[in-house]
C-alpha cells in the first residue's frame, strides 16, 4: 500500500546536499511490520531522504506529531474520543443533528446539553471496505 499526503503549505527537508520544499509526504508499506516515509518535492517527485518506522510504533509517532501540531487540544482530544464527550465540558451529555452534505464533506451540529456550547462534526470518506 501506498499514500501520498499533501501538506497545506510548503515543508522544509534537509539532506545531504541542503534542503528542498516538500509538498507532502509519501508512505509506502514496505513489509509486514514496517513502514517508510519519503518527502514528495514540489514536484511530487519522492525526496532522496527517509524514514523506516515499525508498524507497532507508527501510533506513538502519529501523537508525537499531533504534540507539535497547531490542533487545538480540546478538538485533538474530542476526535480521539470519537467524538462522544464534549470538547468544553468532557460530558457524554451532548445531541447531535441530521448528518447533512457541502461539497465532498458531511457535517453534524452537535450541542452540549449540560454547557450549551455547539459545534460542527465534519465528516470525510477515507476507506471503503467492498469485501460484502
Amino acid at each position: 500500500m501506498e499514500k501520498n499526503v499533501k501538506f497545506t503549505r510548503p515543508g522544509k527537508f534537509t539532506g545531504r546536499n541542503g534542503y528542498f520544499k516538500a509538498s507532502g509526504i509519501n508512505i509506502i508499506d514496505i513489509s509486514d511490520d514496517m513502514i517508510m516515509i519519503a518527502p514528495l518535492t514540489s514536484r511530487n517527485k519522492i525526496g532522496r531522504c527517509d524514514i523506516s518506522i515499525p508498524k507497532e510504533d507508527v501510533e506513538t509517532f502519529i501523537d508525537a506529531l499531533i504534540s507539535f501540531s497547531s490542533i487545538d487540544s480540546a478538538e485533538t482530544k474530542y476526535i480521539s474520543q470519537l467524538g462522544v464527550r464534549c470538547p468544553f465540558c468532557d460530558t457524554t451529555d451532548i445531541s447531535a443533528g441530521e448528518i447533512e452534505t457541502y461539497d465532498n464533506y458531511k457535517y453534524q451540529n452537535v450541542k452540549c446539553d449540560t454547557c450549551n456550547k455547539e459545534w460542527t462534526d465534519m465528516y470525510k470518506l477515507t476507506k471503503v471496505d467492498l469485501d460484502l
